[in-house]
C-alpha cells in the first residue's frame, strides 16, 4: 500500500516510535527502534504515535527524544549506500595498494563529507570508560529529564 501511495504522491499513514512499556526503559527502546525502522522501510511517510508510552495512553518527552535519534538512524539506513565509479574509488584502491590506508587520501575525505555513513546519536555518550565514570554518566535504567534540554 505504501508503494502505491508513494507512486501517487499521496501520504501514507503509519505508526512508529511508540511502546507498551510504562516507562522509558530497554523495552521502550527496543519497541521504538523496531517500529521506526520497519515503518521507514515500509515507505509510510505520515507517522503517528512517536513518543507515546503505555499503549498510547501517555506521551513521553524522554521517549520522543530517543525516537528522534532512532528516526535519524532509520532515515540513513533506508537511504542506502550509493555505489558508482566515483564512490568506489577503484583508482585510489590501486594507488594505495595492500597494507596501505585510505584515510589520508583526498578522495576518502571528499566522499566522507558528501555522504556521511556513520550513525551518530544526538544523545549518546562517546567517552572512553574512564572519563565516562568520572563524569557519572551511568545508565540508570530510565532516562533522566535533564537530557531533554
Amino acid at each position: 500500500m505504501a508503494d502505491v501511495s508513494n507512486y501517487l504522491d499521496i501520504p501514507m499513514f503509519g505508526t512508529c516510535g511508540c511502546t507498551d512499556s510504562k516507562v522509558v526503559d530497554q523495552q521502550a527502546a527496543i519497541e521504538d527502534a523496531l517500529s521506526i525502522l520497519i515503518t521507514a522501510q515500509s515507505g509510510a511517510n505520515l507517522n503517528h504515535d512517536v513518543g507515546y508510552i503505555e499503549h498510547g495512553n501517555c506521551a513521553s518527552l524522554e521517549n520522543l527524544v530517543i525516537s528522534n535519534d532512532l528516526i535519524g538512524f532509520a532515515r540513513r539506513i533506508v537511504k542506502g549506500i550509493e555505489v558508482n565509479d566515483d564512490t568506489l574509488g577503484l583508482d585510489v584502491i590501486d594507488k594505495v595498494g595492500p597494507g596501505g590506508h585510505f584515510l589520508g587520501e583526498a578522495h576518502t575525505r571528499s566522499i566522507s563529507r558528501r555522504r556521511p555513513g556513520i550513525l551518530i546519536s544526538l544523545r549518546g555518550s562517546f567517552m572512553i570508560t574512564g572519563r565516562w565514570k568520572v563524569k557519572k554518566h551511568y545508565w540508570s535504567g530510565v532516562m533522566k529529564r535533564s537530557k531533554i534540554s
